[in-house]
């Protein structure tokens, strides 16, 4: 028997895509707080330098 039918893989991808979508819009703000921090800290080392 098929264990995999063209409506199980139909399902399973929408499911993945939908996971992957939120996954991503997630990530997305996680990441523009991560290079901000980041930028932040590299400024603040870069004045540090400076003085």
């Amino acid at each position: 028997t098929e264990c995999f039918t063209c409506e199980g893989l139909h399902y399973a991808n929408r499911c993945f895509k939908e996971i992957s979508d939120y996954v991503m819009n997630q990530v997305e703000f996680d990441d523009t707080d991560l290079l901000s921090d980041l930028k932040n800290n590299f400024l603040e080392s870069d004045n540090e330098v400076e003085n």
